[in-house]
């Protein structure tokens, strides 16, 4: 039977929970006569897990509640000025209706669609609410646009507040991409994302690896913000999203290359080869000799990082690895062949699964082309005196991740960076 442990009450919770307490003990010890639930709402709503996103939603609320508390106050006067327009009357209904109406297209053309909510939430509850006796229509339009103001802005000044506590800024994580964020999915969960942008953002040092190209990496986790170089090609490289440049490669040696290329080409076998020529990604590739082949191509040449060249590349450059897709028995016996010949001394051979049946992929790099090393590498240029590493093998990684569990990573980290 499997254990079950109730999650902790997050920083977010407790500080709405101080945010509404504040809220109703402002209003008891002023005096102010008047509920404070429009002020309470207004706070709850406003509050978020981090300070970037309640800034960006306490200006998004801040003009919610101006534009319904402007609507409300030219409806009141409407109400004041005109005495046919009475609550009660089929009049003031229908000028209700317009006005909702009118306040969401406002928020609209603002592109502040999301404020919509408060809006009309303001907007109704100084329009169709029952008012006080004391103090007049105005005066109740004002304190619903004061209170849900002042909910806002405490809400964001709570947020702002941070508890002191101790962060690991000395341990580098890294975590894998494919089976580890991704199992099953093609980006990370919105929880992931939340918790590592915030845990970067406090000052995490974090970062992916992955063996694809860093376009995998681009396009999979576009909505982190990573800070740090990742690892790519299984450890064949090291590059930085922000500029765009590869910081370290490992290039096999030209006879080495020239080796494997005579094997290929004399058992008639089809591959890629990846060269880095000022930090682009040039593949190149000849006639293709079966019908996958070409399918697993067109996949991979919709990234624009992807910069496919037919024919032979050139002797002066330098080649990062290679790629086969074939029949998993051929490949065995291609990878017995290169043993025999003694390029496992200068390269690493790794078999995987292709979405094709009977088939599978064949990546051939240098020897030291390993994302430990390259975790290493980045430990040192980093200067920090901790690495933690995750993965999905238990020889490879300090962390094994369930393959069921996307957002184990996330809560790993936060977990670690917060620990003394």
């Amino acid at each position: 039977m499997s254990s079950y442990s109730l999650p902790t009450i997050g920083l977010r919770i407790v500080k709405t929970a101080v945010t509404a307490f504040l809220i109703m003990f402002l209003f008891r010890i002023l005096h102010l006569g008047r509920s404070p639930f429009y002020a309470m709402i207004a706070s709850i709503l406003s509050m978020q897990s981090d300070l970037s996103n309640s800034k960006r939603t306490a200006l998004n609320r801040a003009f919610g509640t101006t534009v319904g508390a402007s609507f409300a106050a030219f409806l009141t006067m409407l109400e004041i000025r005109i005495s046919a327009f009475t609550r009660e009357g089929f009049l003031y209904l229908v000028s209700v209706i317009i006005c909702i109406t009118a306040i969401i297209y406002v928020t609209v053309i603002f592109h502040m669609t999301t404020a919509s909510y408060i809006s009309c939430v303001v907007f109704l509850s100084a329009t169709v609410v029952s008012r006080g006796s004391d103090g007049g229509p105005f005066l109740f339009v004002l304190f619903r646009f004061s209170d849900t103001l002042f909910g806002v802005f405490l809400s964001y000044v709570i947020n702002w507040i941070h508890i002191p506590q101790k962060k690991r800024t000395d341990i580098l994580f890294t975590s894998g991409l494919d089976q580890i964020l991704l199992p099953g999915k093609s980006t990370p969960s919105a929880y992931t994302i939340r918790e590592l942008n915030h845990l970067i953002g406090s000052g995490a040092n974090f970062t992916l690896s992955t063996s694809h190209t860093p376009a995998a990496i681009l396009k999979a986790a576009e909505n982190l913000h990573l800070q740090l170089p990742v690892i790519a090609m299984d450890g064949a490289v090291l590059y930085d999203i922000g500029k765009n440049q590869y910081l370290l490669k490992y290039m096999m040696s030209r006879q080495t290359v020239s080796r494997i290329e005579h094997i290929l080409d004399d058992k008639n076998f089809h591959f890629f080869e990846n060269v880095i020529v000022d930090d682009v990604l040039l593949i190149y590739y000849q006639d293709f000799k079966t019908p996958q082949q070409r399918e697993y191509y067109e996949k991979q040449r919709i990234s624009p990082l992807h910069n496919y060249m037919r024919g032979k590349r050139s002797e002066k450059q330098n080649v990062i690895s290679f790629t086969l897709l074939d029949d998993t028995t051929r490949l065995n016996a291609l990878i017995s062949d290169f043993n025999q010949e003694g390029l496992d001394r200068n390269c690493r051979f790794l078999l995987k699964k292709s979405e094709y049946e009977n088939q599978a992929l064949l990546h051939i790099l240098c020897k030291n082309a390993r994302k430990e090393n390259m975790n290493h590498y980045l430990q040192k240029k980093l200067n920090l005196p901790k690495t933690i590493s995750f993965g999905d093998y238990k020889d490879t990684c300090d962390i094994t991740v369930e393959s069921k569990d996307s957002d184990q990573v996330a809560k790993t980290v936060k977990k670690l960076y917060s620990k003394k």
